[in-house]
C-alpha cells in the first residue's frame, strides 16, 4: 500500500451530509444562525451603499467636465472683454497722470502770479415793499395795504476776501457736500 494511513468507512448518509453542510456554508459562509443573517445583511446593505457611493463619483466627475468645458467657452468669451478693460485702465491711467501734471502746472502758475486785491464791493439797499396785492378779488379774503418804507439801512461795506476774519465764507468744495441720500426702497 502507499501508506499506513488509517481510514474508516462512514456511511453514505452522513458523507451527503457533511456535502450539503459545506455547500450551504459556500453559499452562507456565516451559517443560518440570527448573528449571520444580521452580518449577512449588513454586508448586502454596505455594498449597496457603495455602489450608490461609486455612483456618485461617476456623476460628479461628468459634471465637473460639463462644467470645465463651459469655463473654457466662457473665457474665451471673456478673453476680448478682458483685454478691452486692460486697455481702459492703462487710458485711465494716463489720463490721471496729465490731470496731475496740468494740476501741477496750474498750481505753479498761480504761485508766482501776483495777487490783485479785489475792489470793496457795496451791499445795496433792499428795495421797498410793494403793496398786497388781492389773488383772488371775487372772495374778497385779502385787503389792499397802502405800501410801506423800510427805514434805509446802513451797512458797513464789506470785501470779497476769504482770508480776513468774519469775511465771506468761501464756496463750499466736492469735499464739504455731504453725499446725497439713498433712494428709498421700493417692494
Amino acid at each position: 500500500m502507499a501508506g499506513d494511513e488509517e481510514y474508516e468507512l462512514v456511511p453514505h448518509k452522513i458523507v451527503s451530509e457533511l456535502k450539503k453542510e459545506v455547500q450551504d456554508l459556500k453559499q452562507n459562509p456565516l451559517g443560518s444562525s440570527t448573528s449571520g443573517h444580521d452580518l449577512q445583511g449588513s454586508m448586502n446593505s454596505l455594498a449597496h451603499s457603495i455602489n450608490d457611493l461609486v455612483t456618485l463619483f461617476k456623476d460628479a466627475t461628468d459634471q465637473m467636465r460639463m462644467e470645465e468645458k463651459d469655463s473654457q467657452v466662457l473665457s474665451k468669451r471673456m478673453e476680448p472683454m478682458l483685454d478691452k478693460l486692460d486697455t481702459i485702465i492703462d487710458q485711465n491711467h494716463k489720463i490721471a497722470k496729465g490731470i496731475l501734471a496740468v494740476a501741477d502746472m496750474l498750481h505753479e502758475h498761480l504761485r508766482h502770479k501776483p495777487k490783485v486785491e479785489p475792489a470793496p464791493q457795496r451791499i445795496a439797499p433792499p428795495p421797498l415793499r410793494q403793496p398786497m396785492r388781492q389773488p383772488f378779488p371775487e372772495f374778497g379774503l385779502v385787503q389792499e395795504s397802502a405800501p410801506t418804507m423800510n427805514p434805509p439801512m446802513t451797512a458797513p461795506p464789506f470785501t470779497m476776501d476769504f482770508g480776513t476774519p468774519g469775511g465771506p465764507v468761501p464756496p463750499a468744495t466736492a469735499r464739504q457736500i455731504p453725499p446725497a441720500p439713498a433712494p428709498p426702497r421700493t417692494l
